[in-house]
């Protein structure tokens, strides 16, 4: 008698762990969204030429933009970005007036030509789930632990390129 109760413990304790464990998987997965897989193997150096194309692109539609890249794949280019108009407040405070900001996917071809765009606001509904969806985890691993890919750091060089493109340099 001692045995089967062991056994039916042991199997009662068996059945709430595989449960639990299931509800944490199903919850992970289903809930909190299923993170993008990549298009290949992650890459993390920017090429001046693709520098050029994702500021290029995402200029199309605002006067300046600046970018870090996050990383690329065989079909993606992963940015954090800013757009819009930058103003000098103080001695060194840059803040953005208007234009989107926050990470994008974008998407090129063989040449390294962009093709469209998925750009998150940070004030989005669900913004957390979207990001999942578009980036890859190891990017939002890495992401979350460089600070100088915060966005931040990309207001002066914003700032800067406006200026420059102001003064015809």
């Amino acid at each position: 008698m001692k045995i089967m109760n062991q056994i039916i413990i042991g199997a009662f304790v068996f059945s709430l762990v595989a449960g639990l464990w299931l509800i944490f998987e199903l919850k992970t997965k289903y809930l909190n969204g299923v993170s993008a897989v990549s298009a290949g193997e992650l890459k993390f150096e920017e090429t001046p030429e693709l520098s050029e194309n994702i500021n290029a692109f995402l200029e199309g539609q605002y006067p300046t933009c600046e970018h870090v890249l996050l990383a690329t794949d065989d079909r993606y280019a992963y940015v954090d970005h800013v757009c819009g108009v930058f103003e000098k407040e103080g001695e060194k405070n840059i803040v953005q007036k208007q234009g989107p900001r926050g990470p994008a996917r974008l998407e090129f071809n063989a040449q390294k030509q962009i093709l469209a765009a998925v750009t998150l606001q940070e004030d989005q509904d669900q913004f957390i789930d979207q990001y999942r969806k578009l980036f890859p985890d190891a990017i939002q691993v890495i992401n979350s632990k460089k600070t100088d890919r915060r966005f931040e750091n990309l207001l002066p060089r914003a700032y800067a390129r406006q200026q420059n493109r102001q003064n015809g340099t």
